[in-house]
C-alpha cells in the first residue's frame, strides 16, 4: 500500500496511534444519541459564528473530501470477508433512522429555496449537480438490481423497491425545486 503523504493523513495516523485518543473517540461515538446531533450543530454554529461560517465556506472541499472518503471506504470494505460485511450491513440496516431522511429533504429544500431566491445562475448549477447525483444513484441501484443473485443476498429483508421510490421522490423533488428556481418560478 502506498504511503500516504498528505498532512491530514499524517495527523490522523498520529492521533490513531494514541490509545487515549482512540478511547475518547470510541467512547463518544458509542454513547452518542442521534438526538444529541442537533445540540452539537447548534453548539458548533453559535459558539463562534464567524468560525462556523468560515468552516461552512469550506463546504465544497469538505463535501468533495467526504465523497472521496466514502469511495475509498467502499473500496476497502470490499476487501473484507462477505460474512463480516453481512453482519455489518445487517446492523446498519437495523439501526439507521431512515424516517429522518424525509425531514432532511424538507430542511434542504427550504435552505435551497432561500439561497436561490436571488441567484438563478446558482440554481442552474445546483440543478445540474442534483441531476447528476440522482442519475448516479439510480445507475448504482440499477447495477445492484441487475445482479439478482447478489441483490437477494444483500437485501433479503429490505424492500428495495420502497427504498428506490423514496430516493427517487427525494431526488426528483429536489431537482424540480432547483429547476423551478433556476427558471424564476416559471417551472411550476
Amino acid at each position: 500500500m502506498a504511503e500516504l503523504q498528505s498532512t491530514s493523513a499524517r495527523v490522523l495516523r498520529e492521533l490513531l496511534a494514541t490509545p487515549a485518543f482512540r478511547e475518547i473517540v470510541l467512547l463518544n461515538v458509542r454513547e452518542m444519541q442521534p438526538e444529541e446531533a442537533r445540540e452539537l450543530v447548534r453548539t458548533a454554529l453559535w459558539t463562534d459564528p464567524a468560525f462556523s461560517l468560515s468552516m461552512a465556506a469550506a463546504a465544497p472541499q469538505a463535501v468533495n473530501c467526504l465523497i472521496e472518503a466514502l469511495v475509498e471506504l467502499a473500496v476497502q470494505l470490499n476487501s473484507f470477508p462477505p460474512q463480516m460485511m453481512n453482519e455489518f450491513g445487517a446492523g446498519l440496516a437495523q439501526q439507521v433512522r431512515t424516517e429522518r431522511l424525509t425531514d432532511l429533504a424538507g430542511e434542504l429544500r427550504t435552505l435551497i429555496q432561500r439561497t436561490l431566491q436571488n441567484d438563478p445562475q446558482l440554481g442552474k448549477q445546483l440543478t445540474s449537480n442534483a441531476i447528476k447525483a440522482v442519475n448516479g444513484l439510480v445507475r448504482a441501484a440499477n447495477q445492484m438490481l441487475d445482479d439478482r443473485r447478489r441483490s437477494r443476498e444483500l437485501f433479503a429483508d429490505l424492500d428495495v423497491g420502497q427504498l428506490l421510490r423514496l430516493a427517487w421522490r427525494l431526488g426528483w423533488s429536489l431537482v424540480r425545486e432547483l429547476v423551478s428556481r433556476a427558471l424564476g418560478g416559471r417551472g411550476r
